[in-house]
């Protein structure tokens, strides 16, 4: 039985007023008891979807990948284990910019160490398109960037060939 039943158990008084205050009180620890049961509950789940957060963050990390995208693991439902976060980063690599895992780019550098025959300058663009990629700018936005920077304006005599130039470059204005 409830703990509560030896509250009433001694109660002798059997009049209506005295049964309704029995009845008011028991209801007063029922709710009592369900508001208490409830917080009990939020705080559980509020424990267990940090610690889910920490787990898929900490799964995040082990793949190489920034932590910073638990909070949109978790929003979509990931499950908190090894092939719940693959299965998620699989899904959404078209999606977020999760960059080279760090596992790979250092298997990348051993790599580059052994090939002699790369060619400077093509590594040393390989390697800034990693970085914008990296980053989250697009490598054809900053190419169109550096020709617009490149034209000379003296040589432009008015606003249709500024236009027609800007064009050319891949940037029209309209």
């Amino acid at each position: 039985m409830s703990d509560n039943y030896d509250e009433f158990e001694d109660f002798e008084d059997n009049s209506p007023a005295g049964l309704r205050k029995a009845l008011k009180k028991a209801q007063d620890a029922l709710k009592a008891e369900k508001k208490a049961r409830e917080d009990a509950e939020a705080k559980a789940a509020a424990a267990e979807g940090l610690a889910k957060k920490a787990s898929i963050s900490d799964l995040l990390r082990a793949q190489g990948i920034d932590p910073k995208f638990a909070r949109l693991a978790d929003r979509d439902g990931a499950e908190a284990t090894e092939e719940g976060v693959k299965a998620w980063v699989e899904e959404n690599k078209d999606f977020y910019n999760f960059g080279a895992p760090k596992r790979e780019v250092q298997q990348h550098d051993a790599e580059d160490e052994s090939a002699d025959d790369v060619d400077a300058d093509y590594e040393a663009q390989i390697r800034a398109a990693q970085s914008l990629d990296a980053q989250g700018v697009n490598p054809s936005e900053v190419a169109v960037e550096r020709k617009i920077q490149g034209v000379d304006l003296n040589k432009i005599g008015s606003r249709d060939e500024l236009l027609q130039k800007l064009a050319e470059l891949g940037a029209p204005l309209g």
